[in-house]
């Protein structure tokens, strides 16, 4: 055996190949269900025999030894070749390209050539005297001549599939660029080394056969072309509504999705390498320091601006480090739209329901008394008809008083009306405002106590509404019905709602003397208050005695809870 190898140097970098070869099919198997994964494998796998035999030709001391391992690895040729065509097809278009009377066809000819190296015979039409060559290289034979045309056909369908990648799919085009460029490029070298008696080598000295897959190798780690979660990431990209640009560190546009190019107007290829302030608002700039969303309004030749909210996402590499950035636009104009549409029609509801309750109000308070004055003034009329002038004028002193009071009412119901009308101020500031007018209209001290832990923001806009009008209410009885001279004005948070205590100095009233569950002491307003209140969700609890003054607490859910959870 010693006679016939020996080592030297030059087996170690088809010995490299071939173990880079092996490492590569174990990790292309090991993704089989990815399409183009099983024929990749098969070609490593086939490649690895060719690296194999040329590394023992390279051991080999012995010409017809060197000639027979050139045979026995030249088989796994063709058959490589005939996989990667295969590998390459089933990449560009899963499931179309390689389909099985293609594989038939592709089967073909590499069966036939394997049957030709193998035989003695029929390996003549492979090469010509064989003997009298060298070891380096065989010369070709009419069959050897047709299996490298045959190689040439394979290549030129491998350029056709990947421009034909390239031209369709521009995320693939610089792997499809640097795919042609190998299959050229190897097919020039192998060409040479097959045909001249002083083969090329690489500069690194490995096979020319390493070159291909070498280009595989890097599509298939730095590129992760068989990644399917970066397809899968990719696709729902794409996919989105929401319009999705990827920044690079100096804020220039890299990547576009195609809602970002609907959103922009603009192609990819125009917008890429572009300064992101050329596109979007200049104040978009302001906002990509900060992961808070901001909402930035866009019409970019549209008949009408519609709205964004700008989502800021930092993109980290594996060291952390900032690389770019992440932009998405997610278009809000439609939810803006019928958020308005709704706000209009509870504002519309609103004001119908206030009208309906404004309306029992003013027949229960101002409609009562104008019928009262109606009859007083029918029987003073009569007195004075009669003679009777001392009852008369006592009559009107009695109405005189009456429509003071009428009159003292019917400013304190403008006045509680105006109280958190429009979008401003806020609750606590209109109840302030409502209580200084209060002490300074009527004479009544009035103490205001407010929680740190809540403001305006904690209050949503139909809760302070109808707050502030039971709070007037009741304020409107600690006068009218208490004579209070003392009035304390508490507000808390109590878990997730708001408690409001209204408290008074005032003669108070029994609770019992009550045939109605909302009519206290002839005084209907107390129903109108627990029906405001249970509007929002909230509730209404009343403690008095008579002689110990009167406490309304009002509960009402905070901003963000539920309507209903209040008690």
């Amino acid at each position: 055996m010693s006679r016939h190898y020996t080592y030297t140097p030059d087996i170690w970098p088809p010995a490299l190949t071939a173990l880079f070869l092996l490492l590569l099919a174990g990790y292309g198997w090991r993704r089989r269900r990815v399409p183009g994964a099983v024929p990749f494998a098969l070609s490593c796998l086939f490649a690895f025999g060719w690296a194999v035999g040329l590394m023992m030709q390279a051991a080999s001391v012995d010409p017809a030894a060197q000639r027979l391992w050139l045979r026995l690895g030249g088989i796994w040729s063709l058959p490589a070749l005939t996989a990667v065509t295969c590998f390459i097809l089933e990449y560009v278009w899963p499931g179309r390209w390689l389909s099985r009377r293609n594989l038939a066809l592709l089967s073909v000819a590499p069966l036939l050539f394997a049957a030709l190296m193998l035989s003695n015979e029929a390996h003549q039409l492979m090469v010509r005297h064989p003997a009298s060559a060298g070891a380096a290289s065989l010369p070709l034979g009419p069959a050897g001549w047709g299996s490298l045309v045959y190689s040439f056909v394979l290549g030129l369908i491998n350029i056709f599939a990947l421009s034909w990648l390239f031209a369709r799919s521009p995320r693939h085009r610089r792997l499809a660029a640097l795919m042609i460029a190998g299959q050229i490029v190897s097919r020039v070298l192998f060409t040479q080394q097959g045909l001249s008696a002083d083969p090329l080598r690489l500069p690194f000295n490995a096979p020319i056969i390493a070159l291909p897959y070498v280009v595989y190798a890097v599509a298939l780690f730095a590129a992760r072309i068989f990644d399917p979660l970066v397809m899968a990431h990719r696709t729902a990209v794409e996919q989105l509504d929401v319009g999705v640009l990827a920044l690079d560190g100096g804020q220039r546009v890299i990547d576009l999705n195609p809602a970002a190019e609907h959103i922009l107007r603009l192609p990819l290829e125009r917008a890429r390498g572009r300064a992101v302030g050329d596109l979007l608002p200049a104040r978009v700039g302001e906002h990509l320091s900060s992961e808070h969303a901001t909402e930035i309004a866009l019409s970019l030749g549209a008949p009408q601006a519609r709205e964004y909210t700008l989502g800021v996402s930092p993109l980290r590499d594996w060291r952390g480090l900032d690389v770019g950035t992440l932009l998405l636009l997610h278009d809000v104009t439609e939810q803006k739209r019928a958020q308005a549409q709704i706000v209009a029609q509870q504002r519309a509801l609103a004001t119908l329901q206030e009208r309906e309750r404004l309306a029992r109000e003013l027949h229960d308070g101002a409609g009562q008394m104008f019928g009262y004055v109606s009859l007083q003034a029918q029987a003073i009329h009569k007195l004075v008809g009669e003679g009777h002038l001392g009852a008369a004028e006592e009559q009107l002193v009695r109405l005189a008083d009456v429509a003071s009071a009428a009159h003292t009412d019917l400013r304190e119901s403008i006045l509680s009306l105006k109280v958190g009308a429009g979008a401003s101020p806020g609750f606590l500031a209109a109840l302030r405002q409502y209580l200084t007018a209060y002490q300074n209209n009527y004479g009544i001290a009035v103490a205001l106590s407010v929680a740190d832990d809540l403001d305006d923001d904690t209050f949503a806009p139909d809760t302070t509404a109808q707050l502030l009008r039971v709070i007037t209410e009741a304020l409107t009885n600690a006068r009218h019905h208490g004579g209070a001279s003392r009035v304390s004005v508490t507000v808390a948070r109590a878990g997730d709602v708001a408690r409001v205590t209204v408290a008074d100095d005032g003669r108070g009233f029994d609770e019992g003397a009550s045939s109605d569950a909302g009519v206290v002491s002839g005084h209907f307003g107390l129903a109108f208050m627990r029906e405001r209140m249970a509007q929002v969700g909230g509730g209404l609890a009343i403690d008095s005695r008579p002689g110990a003054g009167t406490r309304v607490t009002l509960t009402a859910p905070l901003c963000g809870v539920e309507k209903g959870g209040a008690r």
